[in-house]
């Protein structure tokens, strides 16, 4: 017996044919199906079949500018259906009755894209054209100006889009008088072309006034930007808003006075010029600023010549800090009594607004050193100080650094050799529980002087000081000049001095050095200032 198979077995042919109702039945069927296609087909285009029946008509297609009523027909071409363009108001034959896509195209304007319904009744139609914007450049010879047009502010000066129209532009500035000027765009035929539109603004006027303090009346010389100016003892003189200027007053026998000025637009600018004889070396004193306070207590150091660096026999020295060698300072120089302190640096913040003040609990930290700060920030405050007192501030190098940390000394500390009096003469902890109660940093001027009279040289902060890092001493600068990119210096990285309240005891030594990013800002770095004595 043979086995069933697994699928399925087709039916037996069958060659007989259909009969002869079965194929009347497909027939009739066959006709109603196309009828139905055909009804369909004439309903759906019934509305285009009653146009192709009707005659044709004409179309006359014209164009007008949307933003002025009762203008000419302009000028340009139509296109209907996507044919050959015909010229705008000529008249178009033998066109279906209908819809139709037109397109209207004029140089200058955007182009109407639509449908149009075309008729015996209506052989006539008019779109409206909207112009392309007009690049416009404004220009003013007042980089602060700020630009309006029709009295609706757009920003600096530039270049802008416009609409052709008419307008008035107005320039003012902070430091310049303003300016208008009326124009009108036309539609642009030439695509790209920019319309040159420039303003002249007057720079305000204002009165630069020197007012001298000093007890010298005779021999004072007064110059702004190197041009010597009439002398009184309250000078004023005509200049311009919005300029710096360089204000010197000198006398013989007297510290120069030197300001850099930004003038600002008010009825006067005043500075005070304090003239006093130069201070005697191992002087104190303070300067005097703008606002009549006073400036970081400095001391003035003598010109002489010392050993920097450590000697090979220095227990715990670092090879940065070889090979040493006589460094000449050639001239006295003031340099902070203290480190610059969160007092100090509070003016210089409420006056510039540089930092939010909120970042400081200034009342509890008055007298202690400022920290985190960046190599920057402390630039900032000594350009700052010198605007303020007329004298120039700024960091020292680490020669005179080390100089003045020596204190003529050369030791591996200030205070000799002994390591177990570091917790009596600097906040350090590197030698175990100091009994000072001061477990990080501590106000300044807490711990004994050296002997130039300069305060936590050594220990409570680290302090930034002028020169790039370089990895030794080798071809350093003898003058005392602070070294810069040459002799592969890294300025990316500043060199600290005197190290912090949690230094190891090696980093105690006067000759030590550590180096980081200039925009690094850290809880036990701070700085202190020179300021140059000038003849």
């Amino acid at each position: 017996m043979r086995p069933k198979p697994d699928y399925p077995i087709p039916p037996p042919w069958n060659d007989d044919p259909p009969s002869p109702k079965k194929f009347i039945n497909y027939l009739i069927g066959f006709i109603v199906a196309i009828l139905v296609a055909g009804l369909i087909a004439i309903a759906t285009n019934w509305e285009r079949l009653g146009s192709i029946l009707q005659p044709p008509v004409s179309l006359t297609v014209n164009a007008v500018d949307a933003t002025k009523p009762g203008s000419d027909p302009l000028k340009g071409w139509v296109y209907i259906d996507k044919e050959a363009p015909v010229a705008l108001g000529s008249t178009i034959p033998n066109l279906v009755p209908g819809k139709h896509q037109v397109r209207v195209e004029k140089s200058g304007y955007e182009p109407f894209i639509g449908t149009l319904l075309v008729s015996e009744t209506e052989p006539h139609e008019t779109v409206k054209l909207r112009p392309k914007p007009v690049r416009v450049s404004i220009t003013t010879d007042a980089s602060e100006a700020r630009i309006y047009i029709n009295g609706k502010e757009i920003g600096p000066p530039g270049t802008y889009s416009l609409v052709p129209g008419k307008y008035t532009v107005w320039a003012e500035g902070t430091y310049h008088e303003p300016a208008q000027k009326d124009f009108e765009l036309a539609v642009e035929e030439d695509k790209g072309k920019i319309k040159e539109i420039e303003l002249n603004l007057e720079p305000k006027q204002t009165k630069l006034v020197v007012n001298i303090d000093s007890d010298v009346t005779e021999n004072i010389s007064v110059s702004v930007d190197e041009e010597k100016v009439d002398v009184s003892r309250s000078g004023a003189y005509d200049v311009n808003a919005g300029e710096r200027r360089m204000v010197r007053v000198e006398a013989p026998g007297y510290e120069p006075f030197e300001v850099s000025m930004a003038l600002e637009p008010e009825e006067s600018n005043r500075v005070r010029a304090v003239l006093r004889q130069p201070p005697a070396e191992g002087e104190n004193f303070q300067d005097t600023l703008q606002d009549n306070s006073k400036g970081p207590k400095m001391v003035v150091t003598s010109a002489g010549e010392f050993m920097m660096g450590s000697p090979p026999d220095e227990s715990n020295r670092d090879s940065d800090e070889e090979p040493q060698h006589k460094v000449s300072i050639s001239k006295p120089f003031a340099i902070g009594v203290t480190e610059v302190t969160f007092e100090d640096y509070e003016r210089f913040i409420r006056a510039t607004k540089k930092e939010s003040i909120r970042d400081y609990n200034w009342e509890e930290r008055r007298k202690l050193p400022i920290t985190n700060v960046t190599w920057d920030n402390a630039r900032a405050y000594a350009e700052w100080l010198s605007d303020q007192s007329g004298k120039e501030y700024r960091l020292p190098s680490e020669a005179e650094w080390e100089y003045a940390a020596r204190a003529g000394t050369t030791s591996r500390y200030f205070w000799g050799k002994d390591d177990e009096s570091a917790c009596s003469y600097a906040n350090s902890g590197a030698f175990g529980s100091c009994k000072d109660d001061h477990a990080k940093v501590a106000p300044v001027g807490s711990y004994p002087s050296n002997a130039f009279g300069l305060f936590d040289m050594i220990g409570n902060v680290w302090e930034w000081t002028a020169d790039c890092w370089h990895e030794n001493y080798r071809d350093a600068p003898i003058d005392g000049s602070a070294w810069g990119e040459d002799n592969g210096g890294d300025c990316t990285r500043r060199m600290v001095r005197g190290s912090s309240f949690y230094g190891k005891p090696w980093y105690l030594r006067s000759a030590n050095r550590f180096d980081l990013p200039m925009d690094k800002k850290t809880t036990d770095v701070g700085f202190r200032l020179v300021r140059v004595i000038k003849p």
